[in-house]
C-alpha cells in the first residue's frame, strides 16, 4: 500500500512551501498518496484542496468572528476527513490556530506522527507556549535560524530548513517575458501593489492603496501600477479599479521586478521584494476595533517589526506604517520620499542581500523537509 500523507495549510504562503514540499516527497517516493486542504499551489501540484482556503484564511480577532462558524465547521470537517484517510503522518503547514485545533484531539486517537513547518511565534510573546507545541507534534520545521532553541528545550525535535522563497531566484528572463506580454517598456515607471493574499485584506486595503497610487501619479503623471494576485480576486479588482493591470498570481516576481517601487502589506513578501531587489513600504492595517486592541496589546510583548527582513536585521531597511500609522498621507509621503532619493532605495537593496544571506541553509528548504520527513517512511 502507498504511503499517505495528509496535508493541512491555511494561507497562501504556507500553500506556496506545501507545493514545494509534495514535490520534494514525491521525488523520494513517487508512490505517496496526498490529501489535505490548500490553495492555488497545492492545486497546481495536483492535490485538489477539500474546500477553499479563503473559509479559514483570516487574521484578526475582528475579521474571525464573522467567519468564526464556517471556520469551526472546517476544523471538524477536516478532522473527520483524517480519520477516514487515515494517513501514515500528518504535515501541517503554518495557521496553527487552525491546524492544531484540527490535530490535538488525533493526537489520542491515530498513532501517527504530526510534522508541523513554520514555528509559531513564541519569541513574540508567551514564550512558555513551545512547551504547549511539544506536546502536540513529533517534528517542527522553522524557516528562521533562531527559532529552534525555543522548542528544543522542551524536548520537541526542531530543525532549520531555510526559507522556500530561495529556492527559486528570480529569473532575468521572466522580467523581459512580462515587459513584453503587457506592452511595457523598460523604462516604464510601475507602481506595485500587494494588498494581501486574503479577500478581507484586499477589500480593507485597496481602497487607501489606490488612493496612494492616485497620489503619486499626480506628482509623476506617467506612472502606472500594477497588481499580481489569484484568479478568485481578479474580477472584483480589475470592475473596482478599471485603470490598474491586474495580473495572475504567477506573474507576481516578474511584476515586482518590473516594477520601480512598491507599495505592499506586511507579511512574507517583504522577502520576494528582496529577492526581486524591489523598494518598498510595508502598510497594514485591521479595523478599527482590531487596531486598537493591537495598539494596547502589542507593547506587552517582544513585537519589534511585521516585516521579516526587518525582523532578521534588527532595524528597519523597509518602513512600516502599521494600524492607525497606516494613513494615505503617511504613505504617500514616505513613497514620493524613496522616489526622490534614488541613494536611500540603493542603501535598502543593499541591505535586502545581507537579510536573505540569513536564511540560507545548505540545501533548499522543501529537500531538507523531505528528507526529515522521510525518516517516518515505513
Amino acid at each position: 500500500m502507498p504511503y499517505k500523507i495528509f496535508i493541512i495549510t491555511g494561507e497562501a504562503s504556507g500553500d506556496y512551501l506545501a507545493a514545494n514540499i509534495v514535490e520534494a516527497l514525491r521525488r523520494l517516493n513517487p508512490l505517496i498518496e496526498f490529501q489535505g486542504v490548500g490553495g492555488y499551489y497545492m492545486e497546481k501540484s495536483g492535490i485538489s484542496s477539500l474546500f477553499p482556503l479563503s473559509d479559514i484564511n483570516v487574521m484578526g480577532l475582528f475579521d474571525v468572528l464573522p467567519k468564526l462558524k464556517i471556520i469551526l465547521k472546517r476544523i471538524h470537517f477536516t478532522r473527520q476527513k483524517i480519520l477516514d484517510f487515515s494517513p501514515d503522518l500528518i504535515l501541517t503547514i503554518d495557521a496553527p490556530d487552525f491546524c492544531f485545533r484540527v490535530t490535538k484531539p488525533l493526537r489520542k486517537i491515530l498513532s501517527v506522527p504530526i510534522v508541523h513547518c513554520v514555528a509559531p511565534s513564541v519569541w513574540v510573546w508567551r514564550k512558555n507556549r513551545a512547551k504547549k507545541y511539544a506536546k502536540q507534534l513529533d517534528l517542527l520545521l522553522t524557516l528562521l535560524p533562531m527559532e529552534p532553541p525555543y522548542f528544543r528545550k522542551y524536548g520537541l525535535k526542531t530543525e532549520f530548513i531555510g526559507h522556500p522563497l530561495l529556492e527559486t531566484p528570480p529569473d532575468h528572463h521572466h522580467k523581459e517575458v512580462f515587459l513584453k506580454k503587457y506592452r511595457l517598456s523598460d523604462k516604464t515607471l510601475l507602481l506595485c501593489l500587494l494588498p494581501g493574499s486574503r479577500a478581507s485584506e484586499i477589500k480593507r486595503l485597496m481602497p487607501l492603496f489606490y488612493k496612494i497610487f492616485v497620489n503619486i501619479r499626480a506628482h509623476h503623471p506617467h506612472f502606472k501600477v500594477v497588481l499580481p494576485t489569484f484568479k478568485e480576486y481578479a474580477t472584483y479588482l480589475q470592475q473596482t479599479y478599471p485603470d490598474i493591470l491586474v495580473v495572475p498570481q504567477e506573474d507576481k516576481i516578474a511584476a515586482m521586478m518590473c516594477s520601480t517601487i512598491a507599495l505592499a502589506a506586511s507579511g512574507t513578501v517583504s522577502l520576494e521584494l528582496a529577492l526581486t531587489k524591489t523598494p518598498a513600504i510595508i502598510a497594514y492595517k485591521f479595523n478599527f476595533f482590531t487596531n486598537l486592541f493591537a495598539r494596547l496589546f502589542l507593547p506587552l510583548t517582544n513585537f519589534t517589526y511585521a516585516s521579516l527582513i526587518n525582523i532578521l536585521l534588527k532595524k528597519e531597511i523597509l518602513p512600516e506604517f502599521l494600524l492607525f500609522n497606516c494613513t494615505e498621507k503617511k504613505l504617500t509621503k514616505a513613497l514620493l520620499a524613496l522616489l526622490q532619493n534614488p541613494e536611500k532605495a540603493k542603501k535598502m537593496i543593499k541591505e535586502y542581500d545581507k537579510g536573505l544571506l540569513l536564511l540560507k541553509a545548505n540545501h533548499p528548504a522543501s529537500v531538507k523537509a523531505a528528507s526529515f520527513i522521510s525518516f517516518y517512511f515505513k
